[in-house]
Parts: C-alpha cells; sequence; structure tokens
C-alpha cells in the first residue's frame, strides 16, 4: 500500500504530525527511515526512539502544552527529538549548534521554554544558557528500556508543533509558528511537486534550525521516503557528488547557492543515473542555473523551481526538461500548487492588472498563525478575510510579475529583506547589531554582486569620533552576536553616509565595494615560495581581494563556511591529496595552510617535528600519529596552548629509517628535545602513535625526566592478538541466522540460506581481491625503494601502516608504566586493548568512549569534538598540578580529584 500522497484528501490533513508518521510505521515498519554517516534508522526503530523521547519530555515537562528547545547536531537524533517532541504534544524549536550564544539565548528567552533538549557533544554549550531554562534533558541518557510504544495521545490538527526563528528588522530574529495541519499539507504539496514516494532517497542539505530543513525532512518522512542528512561544513562539497552517487540518491534539495558551488566541484566525468529530481528553492533562480543542469545531469532528471516562505511553505513550482527553452534571462517560478492562490498586490493592497509587477501575496488557510508573541507583526504580514472565512493572506515582500498564461515570474526583494544562501535576512538585524558597538556611529548594510554574481553582504560603517575600528575588531565582535550567514563579507568605512535631498541614506550613492585589501592588524607579507604564491593566488579568487599577504586570516578576510569549501576543493586539486574541510580553522592563513601541505613538499632533509601552534604561555603538547586530527586541535585546545605534532615517518616516501617502537620513540625524542630540553613532558598519540607515545614515557622516566601527562588515542594494545573491533562470534552467528530462519517458510528458508551463501562468497572473493591488492602494493613499494626512488604518495600511507607499523607493534612487548594516563577508545573497538592497558599501568589509567564512530572516524569531526574537550580538561589539569608541585603551592585545590564528563543535568554544577 502507498504512503505517498497522490490527491487532497481531507482526512490525510486532518491530523497530527505523530498520527501520520505511525501509519506509515504501521505499513512498512522495515523501510529505511533515516540514513547518515553514522546512523541508519528504519521507520520502526526512529519511532521506538521517539517515543522514548517523547516519554522522557512529559516525565520532565507535564501534560501542558509548552514548548521544547532541541540543540543537537545535523544527524538522526535531531530528527528522533523533534519527532518525540511533537509525538508529547509538545511545540518543538530547533536550534543549530553553529549560532552565536547570544541568539541561542535570546530564541531561549523569547519562547518562553523551560526545557533544552541536547547531547553529550553539545552538552558544554547547553549548559552555559542553563539560567534561561528550567531543565535540561540529554538525548544520550535517555532510558533505553523505556518503552516504546506509541503513546496514543489525542493532538488536534490545529496544535502549535513548532516555532522556526527567521531574521527580524528589530534586531533580533523573530519565530514563525506552524501547526501540524500545515505541516502535513506542506508535505503533501512537496510530495506531489516532487512526486516523493516510498523509493525515493531525499537529501537534507538545510539545518533543521531553519525554515528549509524541518519542511524538506517532513517532506520525506510523512511520505513514506528515505531522508539523507549532510553535513556540507563537516563533510565538503567536493565530497557531495561521490556521497551522491554511492548512496543512490533520487531527489536532491537545496539553495540555489549550493547546488552552484556542488556543480563547481563537478569534472563531468560524474554520473548520477539514479537522480530524477533537483528542486532548488529559497532564492532567485538565474538561466545560468538552468545551463549547469543541462550540462552535468542525465536525460531523465527534472530540474524543479519551487517558490516558498517560511511563513508560507511552499506555494508555486515550475518544472523544467532537458528540452525545455528558456527564453529570457528569468526563470519563472511557475503556477500555484493546491490550495494556495497567488496575488500580487500594490502599495494600498490592491491586485495588479496582468504583466504588471507586484507584491507577492499568498492566500490559503494552510499558512503559519502568525509569529510568536509578536501580534503587532502578525497583523501587519497576514491579513484577514474581510468576509469572515478561514483564510487568510500573508504578504510575503517579494515583487513579482504574471504572465498571459498565469505564470508567476520573481523579481527579487522589495524591501530591504534579502536571501543569501536561501536563508531570509533582515538588513536591519544586521544594521541594529552594529549600532550596539561603542566604536561605531552609523552604518547601513547592502547586498552586492561579487564576480561569480553572487550575493553578498556589505556593511558601510561611520566610525564614532576619534576611533579608528579594524575589520578584525568588527568581526570579532559580530561573532557573538550573528549566526555566519548573516555575517557581511567586506566592511566599508566611510566619514559619513550619503544622504538624499529629503534625508534618507542615498543608497545608490555608497561607493562601490573595492576588492582592496582591507585595515587588518596584522601587516601585508608576502609569499616566500612558489607553493604560497599558488594559494595565494587561489585565496586572491575566491576572495576577490588584492593583495592578500600568507599572515592574514581566511575569515578576516570575510571567508565564510562555503567559500572555505570551494578553497579546499580547489587545493586538492592542486595538491593532488585529500584535505579535511575543517583543516582551515585551524590553519587559516596562507603560511599555516601551507605549513600542512609542506608535510610532503618541503626540501631539505625530513624531519617529523611539525610546529604547529608554537605562541602560548602553557607548556607545550606533543601530538605523535595526529593525521587529520593535528590540523584541528588548535581550535579545541586554544592559542595559549602551543602544539607540535610528530609526523610518520616516510611521509617524504623514503624507506623508514627507524623500524622498531623502541627506536621510533627514541627518535622522536631527539626532536622533541630540541623544542623542549627538560621536562615536564605532555605527551599523547593516535593509534601506533600512542603506543609511540607510551614507549617514550617510558624512556624518559628512565632518564629521570617526568612525564607529566599521557594520552592514548584508541590505541591497539601491543603484542596480542585482538581483533580491532567488537565481531560477532561464530556460535552468535549461528543463533542469528536460525532465528531468522525459524518463521519461515520452506521456500523463504531456502531463499535465505542462498542468499547467505552468496553473501558468504562475496565475501570471501572480496577478501582475496583484497591480498591480491596488497601483495601487489607490498611488491610496488619495494621495487621503489630498492631502485632508490622515492615512494608514490598514494602508496606512502600503505607502506608506513601494513609494512612498518604492523610488526613494530607486532614486535613491541611493553613494560608496567607508573604514571597516570588516559584512554580514549572509539565505541567498536574491542574492549579488551582498555583492559590490558589498564592492568599495564596498575588501574591508573581513566577510561573513556567516543559512541557512533569507529577508528578511523575518530580523529574526523564531529567525532574529534568529544575527545579533544577531555584532551583539553585533563591537560589542563596536569599542567595546573605540574605546576603547584614545581612552586611548591600550598592550600591547592584536589587536583587528584577524579575528571568526568557532564553528561546529564543532574551532574551539572555551577
Amino acid at each position: 500500500m502507498s504512503t505517498s500522497f497522490n490527491e487532497i484528501r481531507k482526512d490525510e490533513i486532518e491530523q497530527s504530525i505523530p498520527n501520520r508518521y505511525e501509519q506509515i510505521v504501521q505499513l512498512n515498519p522495515k523501510r529505511l527511515a533515516v540514513k547518515t554517516r553514522k546512523v541508519t534508522l528504519t521507520y520502526l526503530e526512529l519511532n521506538e526512539i521517539a517515543n522514548r523521547v517523547a516519554r522522557t519530555v512529559i516525565s520532565v515537562h507535564g501534560d501542558e502544552q509548552e514548548s521544547v528547545a532541541v540543540l543537537l547536531d545535523h544527524d538522526a537524533p535531531i530528527i528522533a527529538a523533534i519527532l518525540g517532541t511533537l509525538k508529547a504534544g509538545k511545540i518543538c524549536v530547533p536550534l543549530d549548534p553553529s549560532y552565536p550564544r547570544d541568539r541561542l539565548a535570546y530564541i531561549l528567552e523569547n519562547c518562553q521554554t523551560r526545557f533544552l533538549l541536547t547531547d553529550n557533544k553539545n552538552f558544554t554549550t547547553a549548559y552555559n544558557l542553563r539560567q534561561y531554562v528550567d531543565h535540561l534533558i540529554n538525548f544520550d541518557e535517555i532510558d533505553c528500556n523505556a518503552s516504546s510504544e506509541n503513546l496514543g495521545l489525542s493532538i488536534s490538527p490545529d496544535t502549535l508543533a513548532y516555532i522556526v526563528y527567521t531574521s527580524g528588522s528589530t534586531g533580533q530574529p523573530k519565530g514563525v509558528v506552524h501547526n501540524h495541519r500545515n505541516i502535513i499539507h506542506n508535505a503533501m504539496r512537496y510530495a506531489n511537486g516532487c512526486n516523493i514516494h516510498e523509493e525515493d532517497r531525499v537529501t537534507l542539505l538545510a539545518s533543521l534550525g531553519t525554515g528549509q530543513g524541518t519542511p524538506t525532512a517532513f517532506s520525506a518522512l510523512l511520505n513514506g521516503a528515505t531522508l539523507y542528512p549532510f553535513n556540507i561544513k563537516e563533510q565538503g562539497i567536493a565530497s557531495l557528488a561521490e556521497w551522491l552517487m554511492t548512496e543512490a540518491i533520487t531527489v536532491y534539495i537545496s539553495a540555489p547557492t549550493v547546488f552552484r558551488h556542488f556543480v563547481a566541484t563537478l569534472t563531468g566525468e560524474e554520473r548520477f543515473p539514479q537522480l530524477r529530481m533537483i528542486r532548488l528553492g529559497a532564492e532567485q533562480i538565474r538561466r545560468s542555473d538552468v545551463e549547469l543542469y543541462k550540462r552535468h545531469f542525465s536525460p531523465h532528471c527534472v530540474f524543479g523551481v519551487f517558490l516558498s516562505a517560511t511563513e508560507t511553505g511552499n506555494f508555486s513550482q515550475y518544472f523544467i526538461h532537458k528540452d525545455s527553452e528558456i527564453t529570457g534571462e528569468i526563470v519563472p517560478v511557475g503556477y500555484a500548487v493546491q490550495d494556495m492562490e497567488i496575488l500580487l498586490l500594490d502599495e494600498t493592497g490592491q491586485e495588479v492588472s496582468e504583466n504588471r509587477p507586484g507584491e507577492i501575496a499568498v492566500r490559503s488557510r494552510y499558512l503559519s498563525p502568525g509569529y510568536w508573541r509578536n501580534p503587532d507583526l502578525t497583523r501587519a504580514a497576514f491579513i484577514a478575510d474581510p468576509s469572515g472565512g478561514d483564510k487568510t493572506t500573508y504578504r510575503t515582500g517579494d515583487l513579482g510579475r504574471m504572465r498571459a498564461d498565469g505564470c508567476l515570474e520573481h523579481l527579487g526583494r522589495k524591501d530591504f529583506k534579502v536571501k543569501i544562501r536561501g536563508f531570509s535576512i533582515e538588513l536591519e538585524e544586521i544594521e541594529a547589531v552594529l549600532r550596539t558597538s561603542p566604536v561605531i556611529r552609523e552604518t547601513i548594510v547592502v547586498v552586492a554582486k561579487d564576480e561569480s554574481q553572487e550575493d553578498r553582504l556589505i556593511a558601510y560603517i561611520v566610525p564614532t569620533h576619534g576611533q579608528t575600528p579594524t575589520v578584525n575588531e568588527i568581526r570579532n565582535y559580530l561573532k557573538d552576536k550573528l549566526p555566519g550567514y548573516m555575517m557581511p563579507i567586506a566592511f566599508m568605512f566611510l566619514d559619513t553616509l550619503p544622504l538624499t535631498p529629503t534625508g534618507k541614506v542615498d543608497r545608490r550613492a555608497l561607493p562601490k565595494p573595492d576588492h582592496s585589501r582591507p585595515g587588518l592588524d596584522k601587516a601585508y607579507v608576502a609569499p616566500k615560495d612558489p607553493l604560497e604564491l599558488q594559494l595565494t593566488k587561489i585565496w586572491e579568487k575566491i576572495l576577490g581581494i588584492t593583495p592578500i599577504g600568507v599572515k592574514d586570516n581566511f575569515f578576516d578576510l570575510g571567508g565564510d563556511s562555503l567559500c572555505a569549501v570551494q578553497l579546499i576543493t580547489q587545493v586538492e586539486r592542486l595538491s593532488g591529496r585529500a584535505i579535511p574541510p575543517a583543516i582551515l580553522f585551524g590553519s587559516p592563513t596562507i603560511a599555516q595552510f601551507a605549513n600542512i601541505l609542506r608535510g610532503e613538499k618541503s626540501p631539505g632533509p625530513w624531519s617529523s617535528l611539525v610546529p604547529v601552534q608554537t605562541k602560548g604561555s602553557k607548556p607545550p603538547f606533543f601530538w605523535i600519529h595526529g593525521d587529520n586530527s593535528i590540523a584541528l586541535l588548535p581550535r579545541y585546545l586554544g592559542p595559549d596552548q602551543p602544539l607540535y605534532g610528530l609526523e610518520h615517518q616516510s611521509q617524504d616516501g623514503k624507506p623508514a629509517r627507524y623500524t622498531r617502537i623502541e627506536t621510533i620513540a627514541a627518535h622522536y625524542l631527539e626532536e622533541i628535545r630540541f623544542v623542549q630540553p627538560r621536562g615536564p613532558y605532555f605527551l599523547g598519540g593516535y593509534s601506533v602513535g600512542g603506543i609511540v607515545a607510551f614507549e617514550a614515557a617510558q624512556q624518559l622516566t628512565k632518564q629521570g625526566e617526568e612525564v607529566a601527562f599521557l594520552f592514548l588515542l584508541d590505541s591497539h594494545f601491543p603484542g596480542i592478538d585482538i581483533p580491532i573491533s567488537r565481531n560477532e562470534s561464530v556460535r552468535d552467528k549461528v543463533r542469528r541466522h536460525f532465528r531468522n530462519i525459524a518463521p519461515l517458510g520452506h521456500q523463504k528458508k531456502l531463499t535465505y540460506v542462498l542468499a547467505r551463501a552468496e553473501e558468504r562468497i562475496k565475501f570471501a572473493f572480496n577478501q582475496t581481491a583484497i591480498w591480491l591488492r596488497e601483495l601487489l602494493k607490498k611488491a610496488v613499494c619495494k621495487v621503489y625503494l630498492a631502485m632508490s626512488y622515492p615512494l608514490p604518495s598514494h602508496l606512502r600511507g600503505f607502506y608506513i601502516v601494513r609494512l612498518i607499523y604492523r610488526r613494530a607493534w607486532h614486535n613491541y612487548t611493553p613494560k608496567p608504566y607508573l604514571g597516570p594516563a588516559i584512554y580514549i577508545k572509539a565505541e567498536d573497538r574491542c574492549s579488551d586493548f582498555a583492559f590490558h592497558w589498564n592492568r599495564l599501568m596498575g588501574g591508573r589509567l581513566e577510561i573513556h568512549e567516543v559512541p557512533g564512530c569507529n577508528h578511523w572516524k575518530i580523529i574526523e569531526e564531529p567525532n574529534v569534538h568529544f575527545w579533544a574537550e577531555k584532551l583539553k580538561t585533563c591537560l589542563f589539569k596536569a599542567q595546573s598540578k605540574s605546576k603547584a608541585e614545581l612552586i611548591g603551592l600550598s592550600g591547592s585545590p584536589d587536583l587528584n580529584a577524579p575528571i568526568s564528563y557532564v553528561t546529564s543535568p543532574g551532574n551539572a554544577r555551577d
């Protein structure tokens, strides 16, 4: 039976979201509902988790209809949390963890919630906002043994479902309210427009804390399709194409700006055979967007143009095929969808004549009830039906023109509200925040096109008399008050703002943004070698600024997350190596970025020691074999923590000089002592790097030096054969198969056995293929080294891990260690490792687990967040203790008290 909307049926609209979702669960319980990098959930599994969330919320919240704020990342848990909140009959207020604290605080205070639902990763952020709520609920601590049955609450379609906060002209965001009926009707309009059905795989690229993300999520989940969240900031837009192909995505949904950046990464060789719909909306579509679609996607893929607003949901649609012709530069946004009437109004509120521009207004009974706690603004934007009917009219603030055939053209905004990357932004909100700065007297913010014709925010500033603020100063002031998408890319300092004869600001007379380097705190420094020169050209092209110095900060120059993605993509093409998107946040200058790349390109003798962050008053931390995490740690440890990385041997392609754990550690200690001749030492390492750090600590202790801190990240225990991850035993597998077969008929039993046999054959074949590939790689490595040629970059990792480290850690016999240590393990890691490390250290090992990741993912975001915060806390404690002992402090705090993560409201302390 189909679960998608096909025709308008009142009984399908007149119900609650939980009721609609539970109907789909009943029909297709085992169908995939959500799939992310870390989590895969069926409709039944998601329903059960949401039911537990609902019961937890009710147990804390009671039966009153209040709001619950949800502060979670772009992943499966936030979807379960939102659904669970709605099942409890509450009003959900989704929050984006990337928002500045001031914005989160205002939303919590404005929505009058007493409850904040978060998880371990975001608990610190939530805890710092505790004065605005009465209770913190930890998603990760919800009782998994609680009942997962449906609650059976009677929830009216009129019940408020959620509040989404968008930019407001008063300088603060405004909350747009929607009830269950409107959300379901919007999901129906999505479904019918994109023909979403059970077999579809739908992207979720926009944050669920915005008016773009929530409708997308419900369009899939209330129609039986599978939702695929993808975090562009963490996973990188360069990997989006491969992900779309690997996951066989059928429906792509995003803002046009994201689509343009995505297509810019395509080489022309990619194929998307499963992709049947590209849906763009939330801002104007260009003719060039249609040309990009025709160039890169298959003939059966349809290009959908949609127009929507947070207050209305989707209200018009237009479909373009490969043979469709766009005669002008304006791409039409199409025709009104079901139950939505589009009007064009003049300044007096009267309809304009045909082919005349007017303000786009939408009339329907399925619009937002209004703005939360703002009746005046609600009355101004929503016009009640003068005849007393149940339809209201919302004035969107967009200009449009209606063609003779009823097809709508979108002509842009009529006021100072704009859309950047699909986000609705009130320019007056940015201006209001800027005016609160004591160094700014007057300001105005406008939108201008850059060289790629993208809309960018430009702030014109008249400083307070006697003040000469820098761009860095203004940016730092705004970081705590505005989300990233509202940050101007450029700041122009003027003596006065130009005025019209009537005394208003003359926007047309504002000087055009120049492309010169802005006034920064640091002096211009020219590139010193070809690598820095190449990076400088990439920086200048993407940011549209000339010249850029190698010490200039990418983000101080106006770089944002999408610019960062573009930059990483181009540098990957230049260097021929994969670069994590987050690396730019740890190394935001050309000089720092070049140092990262020089790990493979630097001339002269190879040195394993990499100075990542040399300034700071604290003792240095030496991080061995941290791989990608070395670029992320400065962000977590802070600017006052010196950080040095020890990179693998043979990163330069030459044969490894040291092939035993003992000699590798001794070599690293020689390089460490160039930086720090005497202790106390603070050491850590990832994987085999942890074993090397352990041996280095042993050697330092024998030499009479103090090792004040030892940190092991998911390190194997050497010398014993323990499976790297938790594996199901043969006995458990047999029992599982017997349980699966028992209820089946004879024919299905045979089918099951044949399918499992086919899987084992494929597995054996794959293992054989892997073995043969490894054998071939070994032979190729030996040939290169025998001929004294440097190993090519694609073989170096294999040579280091498979040929050097595997033998080294198998042959290493660790001895008891008397000092304390921290051991962080991936959830997928066998617990025997921690047991043997703890035994070796006499029980002085503090053990923590990173949930939901494996050995390789633990050094990638978002998993780095968990252990890096732990590292910072433990490192600070060890440094404080070492300093106290050094200067003989008395009456100091108990530094031997155990360190524990705050993971629940009950553990939180002021």
